[in-house]
């Protein structure tokens, strides 16, 4: 069994620039790339920490996590207050705790899904879920969850391979796999945050060199051989 470990903190700048590395070994297109990177900008801007589970306020609390509070005491709600294993441990119980929590650029979470990427990827990602903040595995997880998620849903919603997606297409494919495929987009919050990684993905499209797209993430570009 793996031992934790710290993984050494790197700036946003350094975290893009492993980003964007991986990025063109990846066999996505230009606005494939340029899709997935805009979404992490608008997600976090490159910044890789983990899910903070610390709230000053029981009120707060029951806002973010109104199902899971639904029926609590004002004594064990108050018991979950600027207490980040105990409400980690709480809300992500069925996941295995706190230890599981989200990581990485798309903030992976639950030791199933740590599990899944560790074998995908070749790394100890069980044992040692820091590595999940590390900017080169974060962004070979990110590949490999688009592999899963974006690939078919690229198929499904424009009956073409993501590869033939124009940038606004690549762009709503990408974020619909990181947000959810079944929501609402056309108002409201969503709608706004669609039309933010829109812009950040066509931005991002004029700082990447030539690209030539070789068949979207082959195995062993995702495992990083």
């Amino acid at each position: 069994m793996g031992t934790d470990i710290k993984v050494k903190a790197v700036s946003n700048t350094e975290a893009a620039k492993s980003a964007r590395k991986v990025m063109a070994t990846s066999g996505l297109s230009k606005e494939g790339q340029a899709a997935v990177l805009g979404n992490i900008q608008v997600e976090s801007n490159f910044k890789l920490k983990p899910e903070s589970l610390y709230y000053t306020s029981a009120d707060r609390i029951r806002q973010i996590y109104p199902g899971k509070t639904k029926g609590l005491s004002a004594g064990q709600l108050n018991s979950l207050v600027k207490n980040e294993q105990k409400l980690g441990d709480f809300v992500y119980g069925s996941m295995r705790g706190y230890k599981y929590r989200g990581r990485g650029f798309i903030q992976l979470t639950g030791k199933d899904n740590y599990a899944r990427y560790a074998k995908r990827l070749g790394v100890d990602l069980v044992g040692n879920p820091d590595l999940a903040l590390d900017p080169t595995i974060a962004s070979r997880i990110t590949l490999a969850y688009m592999q899963d998620r974006a690939f078919p849903l690229a198929l499904k919603r424009y009956k073409k391979h993501i590869n033939k997606l124009n940038i606004n297409e690549a762009a709503d494919v990408v974020t619909r796999a990181v947000q959810g495929e079944g929501k609402d987009y056309s108002s409201g919050f969503l709608a706004k945050h669609m039309a933010e990684k829109k812009a950040a993905a066509q931005a991002q499209y004029k700082t990447l060199g030539d690209v030539k797209a070789a068949g979207f993430i082959s195995q062993k570009n995702v495992a990083g051989n």
